[in-house]
């Protein structure tokens, strides 16, 4: 169906029934005004939208036109500036627009004043899988896998990390300031933590180059070296001598020297106190500088001596008292007129035997006091009933 110009036509508005012209309508909406030839009225070839009213929608097309017109074709992004995947648009100067490529796979974005677009591509110092040198960093915390390591410039491993899920105690490393010492130290929650320094094999544990002395190891060459109040099982010493110090360090040792064996031999100290006999103290020893007097217990000490008596009685004690080793001698001499007596401490439990009795018969009368057997004994020398 075709619309004659003028031609009226009923709205469908409801409610409306008066007539309109529909073009005519459609002139006023986009032109502003009827048809006509004064300015701002219709005009087919009327392109100056100064002409044409502000309210239209001619105007407004028009003006939006005008603007895109004088856009500057350098400012307009048309989409084959985007040449292959991945390009990234940036720009070089003012108003110049650049296309940096895509980078290689792994590489990141960094702000870079050299390059073209003021961007570039870069790889990344550490990454999960590459080898890379750091220099000045601080590492808070850093976790190792079980079994990790520090590795050399080699790459072979120099520190081996063993570690234990439920792990409490640890080493802490310390350095020190002029005057002092760095430390390796126990740490961590438990208490009374040892270091366990384990060597492999048939190795030792060293101290600059030096064997360390543990209760199992075989350690040479140690000297110098102060013992206090040690406890030794099996001694065993391969050199001929032995030097003690004494309590004074000074010039003066005393030297216990072993003349190189043949045979096994074993000399045996008797569990006893006493003085131990040497060619050099021989009269000290066996003889008792000063008479003694009056009742007399034989002592451990008297082994091997002569005891100097001036009046008085000499008791041997039983063998719960004091247990002389069987064969023990000791020598009792009268250096008065006053009779001396030998006697057993106890009658009945210890024996003394002597002919024709166990009185020294005068001065200087002397007799030998021999044990026999367990609580047996002997009197033989000058004696008297």
């Amino acid at each position: 169906m075709s619309e004659s110009v003028g031609a009226l036509y009923t709205t469908l508005i409801p409610s409306l029934s008066d007539s309109a012209d529909i073009q005519e309508a459609l002139r006023l909406y986009h032109y502003g005004a009827a048809s006509g030839t004064a300015p701002g009225e219709y005009d087919p070839t009327n392109t100056n939208p100064v002409l044409l009213p502000v309210e239209s929608v001619a105007y407004y097309l028009n003006n939006l036109q005008g603007q895109i017109t004088t856009l500057s074709g350098t400012l307009g992004v048309q989409t084959s500036a985007w040449t292959s995947k991945g390009v990234i648009l940036t720009a070089s100067a003012a108003s110049t627009l650049f296309a940096l490529s895509v980078g290689s796979d792994g590489t990141v974005l960094t702000a870079d004043s050299s390059a073209t677009g003021g961007i570039s591509w870069t790889s990344l110092p550490v990454t999960l899988t590459n080898t890379a040198t750091l220099s000045n960093k601080t590492l808070t915390a850093p976790r190792f896998a079980d079994n990790g390591f520090i590795a050399d410039a080699n790459g072979n491993e120099m520190v081996i990390f063993d570690t234990v899920a439920s792990a409490v105690n640890e080493l802490t490393i310390g350095n020190a300031a002029t005057g002092t010492n760095p430390f390796i130290a126990a740490s961590g929650g438990g208490t009374n933590i040892s270091i366990n320094l384990i060597p492999k094999g048939t190795g030792q544990v060293q101290s600059n180059g030096i064997d360390i002395l543990t209760q199992t190891n075989t350690v040479t060459g140690i000297t110098n070296k102060s013992l206090v109040s040690p406890t030794v099982s099996g001694l065993y010493l391969s050199d001929s001598s032995i030097i003690f110090e004494g309590s004074s360090a000074d010039v003066y040792e005393t030297t216990l020297t072993v003349t190189n064996p043949t045979a096994d031999n074993t000399i045996t100290l008797p569990d006893v106190s006493g003085t131990v006999i040497t060619s050099g103290n021989l009269g000290a020893v066996l003889l008792t500088p000063v008479p003694l007097s009056g009742t007399i217990t034989a002592t451990i000490t008297d082994a091997g001596k002569m005891i100097e008596m001036s009046s008085g009685v000499y008791q041997i004690p039983t063998d719960a008292s004091v247990n002389f080793p069987t064969g023990t001698q000791i020598t009792v001499l009268q250096t008065t007129s006053s009779q001396i007596t030998i006697q057993a401490v106890t009658a009945g439990t210890t024996t003394v035997n002597g002919t024709p009795g166990l009185k020294l018969r005068t001065q200087w009368s002397s007799a030998t006091l021999v044990k026999r057997a367990a609580n047996l004994w002997v009197a033989i020398g000058d004696l008297s009933a």
